[in-house]
């Protein structure tokens, strides 16, 4: 990809979905797992992005079902964030985390 099209992606948000009413087959997938496997994901590929744009200036806002929750510059933070809030997924409340990055420059 190129540094435009990893801007506009990155601009219109990566999105995690916890879903409690998932069907049966996933039922083993606790809570915790799926902020443990998610924010493992982050790491991965927030850690890629940071590699390929460190000379541009971003915030990232996380929004949960579309209202903004958190905003850093760190995406160590914004995993952390999410980590620290595992407790809000053990609801039974369908929940679409959507981290998009904001470009001062763009």
């Amino acid at each position: 990809m190129t540094e435009e099209k990893d801007i506009k992606f990155l601009q219109n948000g990566v999105k995690y979905i916890y879903n409690p009413d998932a069907p049966r087959m996933y039922k083993h997938f606790s809570n915790e797992r799926w902020v443990e496997t998610n924010t493992n994901h982050m790491e991965w590929l927030f850690g890629e992005y940071n590699s390929k744009l460190n000379k541009l200036k971003y915030s990232m806002i996380v929004k949960i079902n579309d209202e903004i929750k958190y905003i850093s510059s760190d995406y160590n933070s914004v995993i952390d964030y999410i980590r620290e809030i595992s407790n809000e997924f053990k609801n039974d409340v369908h929940k679409i985390v959507c981290i998009k990055y904001n470009f001062d420059e763009y």
